[in-house]
């Protein structure tokens, strides 16, 4: 132990300090004293119960960005969902798919169609012309299961060109553009006329942080 008025080095079994007379019992008390309260001057209370709270809503902005990333679809499941959605009749979840700008574009102010109504109109049409193929080739009620056989996705080059093209020929903001991608789908058909193979290519684009389908092919991609 030290002395607590000089600071010399005191033994256990002295009584006083060598240097100075000073009782080492006082000494001993008042450095514990001292060490006690430099203590609480470098671990205030208030600090302490303010990292808990700080550390705990970081924990949740982490845990939260996590699952968002998670559960966010991919171009895969995005291409999947459209191609089941639109054979199978189900024009308004596959009308939700199509990137913002596609649908400004087919019938915003200025667009091919007056409204998304007809727009949704003429894609059911279309999309009844798939079904009747697979429907002569498989029998009236077929079934069929799906499956998506390849995705690829753009490169750093790739997506340059793609964007450009977007914005070029659909008016899209390219800056918002972050990825594309092609699906390709292969639906297996069968029923009572028997069984068949469809393949079907989906164009997704990602925009920010998640992906669309665009209808058209595009030349770049």
């Amino acid at each position: 132990m030290y002395c607590g008025k000089c600071g010399a080095k005191i033994n256990e079994n002295e009584k006083f300090c060598s240097q100075c007379g000073f009782p080492a019992k006082k000494a001993d008390t008042k450095v514990n004293q001292t060490d006690s309260s430099r203590g609480r001057m470098n671990n205030p209370p208030h600090k302490k119960r303010k990292i808990v709270p700080i550390l705990a809503i970081a924990i949740v902005i982490l845990a939260g960005g996590l699952l968002l990333f998670k559960t966010m679809p991919s171009a895969k499941k995005v291409g999947l969902k459209a191609c089941k959605s639109a054979l199978e009749g189900d024009i308004d979840t596959y009308y939700e798919l199509l990137t913002p700008s596609y649908k400004e574009y087919m019938a915003g102010s200025g667009g091919w169609y007056s409204s998304d109504e007809e727009f949704k109109s003429e894609l059911s049409s279309y999309e009844a012309d798939m079904r009747n193929d697979i429907a002569a080739s498989c029998g009236e009620n077929f079934k069929a299961k799906y499956k998506v056989d390849s995705v690829i996705e753009c490169d750093k080059s790739d997506l340059e060109a793609v964007k450009r093209e977007l914005e070029r020929d659909f008016g899209y903001n390219s800056e918002e553009v972050t990825g594309a991608a092609l699906v390709t789908v292969s639906i297996q058909a069968y029923g009572s006329e028997g069984a068949d193979v469809f393949t079907r290519e989906i164009t997704c684009v990602k925009i920010g942080h998640s992906w669309y389908v665009h209808r058209t092919e595009l030349n770049s991609l």
